[in-house]
């Protein structure tokens, strides 16, 4: 009697899916030992390939949304309506406090600067007068039509900076971790207006992904802090495996962030991943 084989097919588990999984079980546990609540997500650049923790949970953005805003004003850029050598003139009425340095020239006498200039200053320095100033310019609308244009239906600019009595009424400024990685795939991808050039204005940023990459990785980030909460979006330009990361918390203390320690535990397996062939043969 002739036996027959039979093959059963069984799904199984890439490398890259087990460091996910692995990646995923470490951001719990440190997510466990926090007096808060951490949502982060990933996306891998090379495969499009994304996993998160709480990542659709809707997180203030703090200085983060400056980065919607950016894009809006490089899309009404490429729709003419708008030029980056446009010139404004600031007094001092103009100054919102906070973070930025244009606040501190603006004490002796007014200050025109062009809105490539003043988007410089709102990423670099994540300047409030900067910011505030886009916004009269481009519009709040105009920045949230264009968010729902990308589908993107969490992230929403809802107040101008520092507005404390909007926060009050729950009005903030806000977006979840797996959006705006996505954000920033889209920028990686070079489908939004001057894509390239809002990427190397966001590696200007002393930025806390850059505090905890090597030298050697490229970081475009965001960073964005407010009392209770800490949060970061961005990109590490590994050689082999660039991702996009958001780090979004909430409910801390003064003292802590979480954002240097998921940043560490995202990267260290990514690594993993950036130095080996598709079987995690170390090959690089």
């Amino acid at each position: 009697m002739a036996l027959m084989a039979v093959s059963v097919a069984t799904a199984q588990n890439s490398i890259q899916e087990l460091v996910e999984q692995k990646t995923l079980r470490e951001l719990r546990a440190y997510e466990e030992k926090l007096d808060a609540v951490l949502g982060v997500a990933v996306i891998d650049l090379q495969t499009g390939r994304s996993f998160h923790l709480n990542g659709n949970v809707v997180f203030a953005q703090a200085s983060m949304i400056k980065v919607p805003i950016l894009v809006e004003l490089y899309r009404a850029v490429a729709a003419g309506s708008l030029s980056l050598d446009e010139k404004v003139t600031l007094t001092r009425k103009d100054v919102v406090p906070g973070s930025g340095r244009i606040q501190r020239k603006l004490v002796q006498e007014p200050l025109t600067l062009t809105l490539r200039e003043l988007a410089a200053e709102m990423i670099e320095f994540s300047d409030n007068t900067a910011a505030n100033t886009l916004i009269r310019r481009l519009s709040m609308d105009a920045i949230n039509r264009n968010l729902e244009r990308l589908g993107f239906q969490h992230t929403r600019l809802q107040r101008v900076m520092l507005d404390s009595a909007a926060a009050l009424q729950d009005r903030e400024n806000i977006s979840t971790p797996l959006e705006m990685a996505r954000l920033f795939q889209l920028l990686w991808r070079n489908e939004l207006p001057g894509s390239q050039e809002m990427l190397e204005m966001l590696k200007t940023v002393a930025a806390t992904f850059r505090s905890v990459a090597p030298e050697n990785y490229p970081v475009a980030a965001k960073p964005g802090r407010l009392a209770g909460v800490r949060g970061e979006s961005g990109i590490i330009f590994l050689p082999h495996r660039p991702f996009a990361l958001a780090v979004m918390s909430a409910g801390l203390s003064d003292l802590d962030d979480p954002v240097p320690g998921a940043v560490r535990i995202v990267l260290s397996n990514f690594e993993k991943l950036d130095r080996s062939n598709l079987y995690g043969h170390r090959v690089r």
